[in-house]
């Protein structure tokens, strides 16, 4: 944090202020300098090299060999690529707060951050910089990922389009948690209480959405008087049984049953109704932007983001596509459910839930301060 401002190069605005981008671009070489010099850094990356190799390997080596039977239909390269995402996703979150928690607490514990603002320096352009070294950081060891990524994709049965569009959310998904983290860096006066903020607010997005929901569905139960499917006593043929075909029992069934004439009152759960609170989970918002088109009779063989997905629009669909028969339609009756995606609305929640927290850091580091919290340091 030493680093001079070269005025020459960057000019001077007309209001004594540094030019917009120009001091933007200061604090990140400033802030991202830092990070390099860092021995740990280094360390880390060669962490997270291992870590992730080592869950490919695992995954390849778990379901490669059994493409040759019935349950993975000879098609497992679908499941490793989406089961090596999800952990790259999994270990992105809980490292990228790490990046951001503490860059600016850490200049105010350190007495540097009141030099820093008494410089031509406006408050967006500290947040943004430090925002921007924290995102590229961040970013690092996705682009470490990346060769596990496209070794999953390379075993077949994921188009490149979706692999491209699953890498540019999971680049989204980092730009927000590190927002998060220099937010609740800038208004926190202690580093423990800024990581353990910024972990939070990702558990809220994460797993408080998880939990909204199922409360949610709580309240949004009814009971109702309906039909219900009448499946076969007999067992399917022994060539569906062993058939190639992951869904070959499942379809048996579908063709084989009928709604009966008879009705029993049952719980529903208008899930169509609260499907928004998910809608912000990132992992939702991964599976989301390159979802397949949605049947609700597929039954998946373990592909987690194909099967978040897949619950996503079910969820989206209502009870009438989740409980078969109950107005006495089966399934492959009905017409296609009215599901849109949600990943926009994901976005759109995430952006301004991070706007607001971004205008409450940016009031935290004005100058003059005109009151000071306990404990506060200024320089």
């Amino acid at each position: 944090m030493s680093q001079a401002l070269d005025t020459e190069r960057n000019p001077v605005g007309v209001d004594g202020t540094l030019g917009f981008k120009a001091g933007i671009r200061t604090v990140f070489k400033m802030e991202l300098m830092q990070r390099l010099r860092s021995g740990s850094w280094y360390w880390m990356m060669g962490v997270w090299f291992v870590i992730i190799g080592l869950v490919t390997w695992a995954v390849i080596a778990s379901f490669r060999p059994y493409d040759e039977y019935s349950m993975f239909g000879g098609q497992s390269g679908q499941l490793v690529f989406e089961t090596v995402l999800f952990f790259v996703l999994l270990f992105a979150l809980l490292i990228s707060p790490a990046f951001a928690a503490n860059t600016i607490t850490g200049d105010r514990q350190n007495g540097t951050l009141a030099i820093i603002q008494n410089t031509l320096l406006t408050p967006w352009q500290i947040i943004l910089g430090k925002w921007l070294a924290a995102w590229v950081s961040a970013l690092a060891f996705l682009v470490v990922a990346l060769p596990f990524i496209v070794l999953s994709f390379a075993l077949g049965g994921v188009d490149f389009s979706r692999m491209l569009l699953f890498i540019l959310m999971l680049g989204f998904e980092l730009l927000v948690m590190t927002g998060l983290g220099v937010a609740v860096s800038s208004v926190s006066v202690r580093s423990l209480f800024a990581v353990l903020g910024t972990y939070l607010l990702v558990a809220l997005f994460s797993v408080g959405t998880l939990i909204g929901f199922g409360l949610s569905a709580q309240l949004s139960q009814e009971e109702v008087s309906g039909r219900y499917m009448d499946a076969p006593m007999v067992e399917p043929p022994a060539e569906v049984l062993n058939s190639s075909d992951g869904n070959a029992i499942n379809d048996w069934y579908n063709e084989n049953s009928q709604c009966s004439t008879a009705t029993q009152t049952t719980n529903i759960v208008h899930t169509e109704r609260i499907a928004w609170i998910l809608a912000a989970n990132p992992f939702v918002m991964v599976a989301d932007i390159a979802r397949e088109p949605y049947d609700v009779n597929t039954v998946t063989n373990g592909e987690l983001f194909t099967g978040i997905s897949q619950l996503m629009r079910s969820a989206q669909a209502g009870p009438e596509y989740q409980h078969e028969c109950l107005n006495g339609k089966k399934f492959s009756e009905l017409p296609d459910p009215q599901v849109f995606p949600s990943w926009p609305i994901g976005m759109a929640i995430q952006v301004i839930f991070l706007g607001g927290l971004m205008t409450v850091a940016r009031n935290r580091l004005k100058t003059p301060v005109k009151k000071l919290s306990p404990g506060m340091r200024v320089a």
